[in-house]
């Protein structure tokens, strides 16, 4: 009989396989242990202890299998956080495409200049007054000088554009409804009064010619008379000197307008004085004259010239020139701005002597010629006073009694007769000469005063 404490043998067996058991894994254990890295720090327990510091990113150990044979799994460490700056994202901009220029900017049409449309009611300050008198003069002069007034009435100059009295008034002909007074030509050296269509015209011309010259601006052709006819000198705009003839084609008046603005030319007639107006907008100028200063006087003759005229009915008489000395004048006119000058015209003019010449009706010859009848556009001069009376208070003389007024036999004269022709020996007087503006020299002109 066994002892109660004392082990079986089936109990014996179960022990040695369990110690066997045992004893392999514990070699396998051994065996695993021997293949993993020393840890230098593992002889000093204190110093495996984590220094007092942030906690770091555990560090990943690799996993071991105890059996079957060990597969060693790589894992993948996170990423070291980033020392560097970190760039800030970039705003994202809208693309613009330019629009390339035009070959040919065109101006904004908001704000169009103001001077670019004419408008009357702009121009509302009188640049330049004048008036000359007529009164006197026979009616064919005194139709001339009011028909020609008419058609220059309105007239519109742009910024910077060229007035032309010529191109202005248009033709000067008998199918232009002029007619025929007198005018003044060149004959034996001397001047001579002849019948001219249109005859009077310069009289308009000169007072264009003083409204402008009061008004500041610039002449570019002018032209004076052969001789001074005195009722041109007459105050307020009228001056010794201040007169113009003109004659299409050839002599004209011409003057720009400097201003920043349009201007118009206005005229009126009243039957015995013609006068115009220049409207503008005021460009601040003052207009100062130097002169006129008289020297080179030539006195001359006060004897009457009676004159026969076959145009004219028998026992008719006109005074169609009046005896003024001859002399030689010059003026300066400045224009300022703000007291500096901005612009300076300069002029002389040489008058010849004139005479007291009555044109006297005749019969003509008994070999008188066929009638002949002007054409439209004759060879003389187209400029005489053909009037009763002048006014000798403006003659450059101080002498009044050299300068006299005579007295027609008839104060109020027919018309001329066309119709009549002149005798055979008279011959047809050369065209007028005048001083060219250039050089001073002589060239054959047409007037019409």
């Amino acid at each position: 009989m066994s002892h109660p404490h004392q082990p079986t043998t089936q109990t014996r067996r179960s022990r040695r396989a369990f110690l066997r058991l045992l004893t392999g894994s514990a070699a396998v254990l051994v065996a695993a242990c021997a293949t993993l890295p020393r840890d230098p720090k593992a002889a000093n327990p204190s110093a495996a202890l984590p220094p007092p510091a942030p906690p770091q990113a555990a560090q990943p150990r690799p996993a071991v299998e105890v059996a079957p044979p060990p597969v060693q799994v790589v894992a993948t460490a996170p990423a070291p956080p980033s020392t560097a700056t970190p760039v800030p994202p970039t705003p994202t901009v809208p693309t613009v495409t330019p629009i390339p220029p035009t070959a040919t900017p065109v101006p904004p049409t908001a704000t169009p200049l103001a001077t670019d449309v004419y408008d009357p009611a702009r121009l509302k300050d009188k640049l330049g007054v004048a008036v000359t008198s007529y009164a006197g003069s026979i009616p064919e002069r005194a139709w001339n000088v009011e028909l020609a007034a008419k058609r220059l009435n309105g007239t519109k100059v742009a910024p910077g554009e060229l007035f032309s009295f010529n191109q202005a008034v248009g033709p000067t002909t008998l199918s232009a409804g002029y007619r025929i007074g007198y005018g003044i030509t060149m004959n034996n050296g001397r001047p001579d009064t002849v019948p001219s269509v249109a005859g009077g015209i310069c009289q308009v011309a000169t007072t264009v010619f003083q409204a402008a010259y009061w008004a500041g601006l610039p002449f570019e052709e002018r032209h004076y008379h052969l001789y001074w006819i005195a009722r041109y000198g007459v105050a307020p705009s009228g001056k010794t000197g201040f007169d113009a003839t003109v004659d299409d084609p050839g002599v004209d008046l011409k003057f720009r307008n400097t201003t920043a603005d349009w201007i118009r030319l206005d005229s009126w007639v009243d039957g015995e004085n013609v006068g115009f107006t220049i409207y503008g907008v005021d460009p601040g100028w003052q207009v100062e004259t130097i002169g006129p200063k008289i020297f080179g006087v030539v006195k001359t003759s006060q004897a009457v010239v009676r004159q026969e005229d076959y145009t004219m009915p028998p026992g008719r008489e006109l005074w169609v020139e009046h005896a003024e000395d001859g002399f030689s004048v010059s003026v300066t006119r400045l224009v300022k701005l703000n007291d500096q000058v901005v612009d300076r015209y300069d002029f002389t003019n040489r008058y010849l002597p004139s005479r007291n010449v009555l044109l006297v009706g005749a019969v003509p010859h008994a070999r008188a010629e066929a009638s002949r009848t002007p054409d439209a556009d004759p060879s003389p001069g187209r400029d005489a006073e053909a009037s009763p009376t002048a006014d000798a208070s403006s003659s450059p003389t101080a002498d009044a009694s050299s300068s006299p007024t005579p007295t027609p036999s008839q104060p109020t004269p027919a018309p001329p007769s066309v119709g009549s022709a002149p005798p055979p020996a008279q011959p047809t007087p050369p065209p007028r000469l005048v001083p060219a503006k250039a050089n001073g020299g002589l060239r054959p002109v047409v007037a019409k005063p």
